[in-house]
C-alpha cells in the first residue's frame, strides 16, 4: 500500500513537538502522482480521491475520429463518429462516462439552421460518444457546390467545481 500519513512525536532532548509527513509518489502512464489516501492500493488515475497528478500534461482534450474517413460522395455516407476524452496522453473516456454528472452534446451544422436544430444523433452501441452518421444526417445540400457539414461534440466533465469542464472538437465532411 502507498502511504500518505502524518507522524507526530516529541524530541526527547528538547521536548519540541515534531511532525513528519510521509507521502509516496509514483510515476504511472508518463505522469507523476502523489498519494492522498493512506494505505491505498488504488491505481493512480484521473479524478481519484486517492491520487493527485503532480507532473504531466493535465490538459483535457476531445479526439474525434470517423471510422471511414472524412471524404464521402453524396448518397454514400456511412460512418461512425467516435469521441475519446484524453487528459494529456491518458485516455480517460470510460472514467469520464462513469462519473456522475457527465453530459455530452452533439451538434450538426449543415448551413440549414432549421434542419440542424431538429437533427438528433443516433448513438452507436448506446454510447453517447459514438454517433452513427448516414445519408439522412448530411442535410439536403450535402455534396452540392462544395457544401460542408460539420458535426461537433461537447463533453461536460464534473471536476469538483461549480462549473463543469467543457471539452469539444468537431469534424467536417465535404
Amino acid at each position: 500500500p502507498y502511504r500518505h500519513s502524518t507522524h507526530q512525536w516529541q524530541q526527547p532532548s528538547t521536548g519540541q513537538q515534531m511532525v513528519t509527513l510521509e507521502r509516496h509518489t509514483v510515476w504511472h502512464l508518463g505522469c507523476k502522482w502523489g498519494c492522498l489516501a493512506d494505505k491505498t492500493v488504488e491505481e493512480p488515475k484521473w479524478n481519484s480521491a486517492a491520487w493527485q497528478m503532480l507532473e504531466g500534461d493535465q490538459t483535457y482534450y476531445l479526439a474525434l475520429e470517423s471510422t471511414r474517413g472524412n471524404l464521402f460522395r453524396r448518397g454514400k455516407v456511412e460512418t461512425v463518429l467516435a469521441a475519446r476524452v484524453l487528459q494529456g496522453d491518458n485516455d480517460i473516456t470510460e472514467l469520464v462516462l462513469a462519473a456522475a454528472g457527465t453530459e455530452t452534446e452533439w451538434v450538426r451544422d449543415s448551413g440549414d439552421a432549421a434542419s440542424d436544430n431538429t437533427w438528433r444523433p443516433s448513438y452507436d452501441g448506446g454510447s453517447p460518444l459514438r454517433v452513427a452518421i448516414g445519408n439522412a444526417d448530411m442535410g439536403a445540400d450535402f455534396g452540392i457546390g462544395g457544401t460542408e457539414v460539420t458535426f461537433s461534440c461537447r463533453v461536460f466533465i464534473p471536476v469538483g467545481g461549480t462549473e463543469p469542464l467543457r471539452v469539444e472538437n468537431r469534424v467536417a465532411f465535404r
